[in-house]
């Protein structure tokens, strides 16, 4: 039947502090969640309704427990999401996959605090197969490490991409960003988006209003204030 979607937090003793279920829609499914700097939580999930597809599902919480920010797209080209992470560019990196023209596809999102998107990118390896990205891991040069497994004539197999900061999967992709550390696109913008595009180079789209910047201070058309 229906189910909704759940998440506890407890402390090192293991007791439980606070139990939080959120309904999206006749079917919901939440999974790993990234615990955040400020003591909040970042949910990634998936979410249904009757007979529609399923569409990708992002929860932002606070330390209690509360809803801080909700995104469920509609039309969304990403329809499962499974990890998250918090990228150095004042972004968080989603993984998850849908289902483009026929085939499977693996895909690394970059959202804002608002849970606006920023950017996303296509992580399958190989186009001919069908792929599922289900975990994350940030790497010490900023880039990222994708795992899941692919799918070709029944058979399966491990999937691992290596992206570099800005989501780039293979050489071919880098472009003018190849040489580029993600120090060298940082404008000094709390309220912008660090991003490298391998045509254009550095790129800095603005985050959504209301997103932190600092104490007592949210961004506001590009500004924070």
């Amino acid at each position: 039947g229906p189910g909704d979607g759940w998440v506890a937090r407890w402390n090192a003793n293991g007791d439980e502090l606070w139990r939080k279920t959120f309904d999206a829609g006749a079917d919901d499914a939440l999974a790993r969640p990234l615990a955040l700097s400020d003591g909040g939580v970042l949910l990634p999930g998936s979410a249904k309704s009757g007979q529609a597809s399923w569409r990708s599902w992002l929860l932002r919480l606070d330390a209690d427990g509360a809803k801080v920010a909700e995104a469920i797209p509609q039309g969304d080209d990403l329809t499962y999401l499974y990890d998250a992470g918090s990228a150095s560019n004042g972004t968080f990196a989603i993984v998850g996959s849908s289902r483009v023209g026929g085939v499977q596809k693996a895909h690394l999102r970059f959202v804002d605090g608002e849970l606006g998107a920023v950017t996303s990118v296509d992580a399958t390896s190989d186009p001919g197969k069908e792929a599922w990205a289900t975990t994350l891991t940030p790497l010490a040069d900023g880039g990222w490490a994708l795992g899941g497994y692919v799918e070709k004539a029944g058979k399966y197999a491990p999937l691992v991409v290596r992206t570099d900061a800005w989501g780039h999967a293979t050489c071919g992709e880098v472009g003018v960003c190849g040489p580029k550390k993600p120090a060298e696109c940082d404008d000094g913008n709390p309220c912008t988006a660090d991003l490298c595009d391998d045509a254009k180079g550095c790129l800095h789209p603005t985050l959504s209003d209301g997103v932190t910047c600092g104490e007592g201070l949210v961004c506001a058309t590009g500004k924070c204030q």
